[in-house]
């Protein structure tokens, strides 16, 4: 039998590719994850890619550093964007037909003139596509634009040594800069979030739980304010969902594929989720009731092997519902296929793309199911935390190349 062991890594874990959250990210450069966005590329295409970090709330990869490129790239849920390390300064290279923009909150330039020394620069375009901005959380630059008609260079004005922290500032939506006004429209639009996109990201310094007989209450602390929330914390109750977040928090003017970025102002933050408990131990009932448990049910059929770790608790089961459980979940782990994670070598029941987790899923159900119904407190579940290892922070969902196998697993696991 195999045995799962390692440390939460979200959606970092099995690939060499970053999924970052509304880029797209390569070793040779970067664009925001619209069809029409430029890619900005790297002076120097890096031959190094190697993770020196993972874990659920981020990444840290090495790369080659050559002259003008990135040394590292670091991605962190907690915060807007990402970031690239230079030790000279910085060059990318676009290929509009037009110049770029260099905006900052005083002023626009075009090519030939720096920017003063500033805390961000906007680089915008006069086709309609997103803008991308350019912070610096260590301290102030100047930027430059040179080159000429589909090769653009956009430069650090002199060397620096540093954090660059790249934004979508309005998200993957297409913004064509042919005018001040345009520009100043956009400038009084994300205003009231540069600082959160300027600032160091937030460490997170302690995760604690409350329980009480209805509900679960989850505290977080940072570091600093401005930490990012999780999507479905700050959406939950427009779905209808009574998860109670406390704390103030503000929305920004970004946002990516999964949702609005929303942030704390403060460093603590609760979320109070409501729980109907199902209490531990064979329950007793009074009256006659028959159960009779699924006529055919396989391991590898997920529905059944739901609906058997359901029966399973109910006072009136049949003795043959636990003796088919039990063969059902032996016969998964003797059969089930262990693949390794790469970055923690840890040996999961699902691949990269998460083809096994919703099996995996249904099965630590049945597994928890039979707990519950035989004893008095609830014991640890290895498959189930499998599943949460592979949880991703900003979205809650379990992260897989199939959405619909993400949203099963998930479901079930929950």
């Amino acid at each position: 039998m195999s045995v799962a062991f390692g440390q939460s890594f979200g959606r970092f874990g099995y690939t060499g590719a970053l999924p970052v959250p509304g880029f797209e990210v390569d070793k040779a450069g970067f664009r925001v994850r619209h069809d029409a966005a430029d890619w900005f590329r790297f002076q120097k295409p890096s031959d190094v890619w190697r993770p020196l970090l993972v874990n659920e709330l981020g990444q840290t990869v090495m790369l080659s550093g050559v002259a003008l490129s990135p040394g590292k790239l670091k991605v962190d849920l907690l915060a807007p964007g990402f970031l690239l390390h230079f030790h000279y300064g910085f060059s990318f290279s676009v290929s509009s037909l037009s110049s770029p923009y260099l905006t900052w909150f005083e002023g626009s330039v075009g090519p030939g003139l720096p920017t003063p020394e500033t805390s961000w620069v906007l680089v915008t375009f006069r086709d309609n596509q997103p803008p991308v901005l350019l912070a610096f959380p260590s301290s102030p630059q100047a930027v430059k634009i040179t080159g000429k008609t589909g090769d653009w260079k956009i430069q650090s004005a002199k060397p620096f040594e540093g954090w660059v922290r790249i934004c979508a500032p309005i998200g993957a939506v297409p913004f064509a800069a042919n005018s001040v006004s345009r520009l100043g429209e956009l400038v009084q639009r994300i205003t009231s979030s540069t600082p959160y996109f300027v600032q160091e990201s937030p460490r997170l310094l302690e995760s604690s739980l409350v329980d009480d007989p209805g509900g679960v209450t989850l505290t977080w602390k940072f570091d600093r304010a401005g930490a990012l929330l999780p999507t479905p914390a700050t959406l939950a109750q427009l779905g209808g969902y009574d998860l109670k977040l406390r704390g103030d928090t503000v929305r920004l003017s970004s946002f990516d594929e999964s949702g609005p970025h929303v942030v704390a102002r403060g460093t603590e933050v609760s979320l109070r989720f409501p729980v109907i408990r199902i209490p531990t131990g064979r329950s007793l009932a009074t009256g006659g009731f028959d159960l009779t448990p699924p006529a055919t049910v396989s391991w590898a059929d997920i529905p059944s092997v739901v609906e058997l770790g359901l029966a399973n608790l109910f006072s009136a089961r049949p003795p043959e519902s636990r003796a088919l459980a039990e063969q059902l979940y032996g016969e998964f782990m003797a059969q089930t296929i262990y693949v390794e994670e790469p970055l923690t070598q840890a040996r999961l029941p699902f691949d990269s793309d998460g083809r096994g987790a919703d099996l995996a899923a249904a099965h630590a159900l049945l597994s928890q199911c039979m707990m519950t119904a035989e004893k008095a407190t609830s014991e640890p579940n290895s498959l189930l935390t499998s599943l949460t290892w592979r949880r991703d922070w900003r979205t809650w969902r379990f992260w897989g190349k199939d959405p619909t196998a993400s949203r099963r697993a998930t479901a079930i696991a929950a």
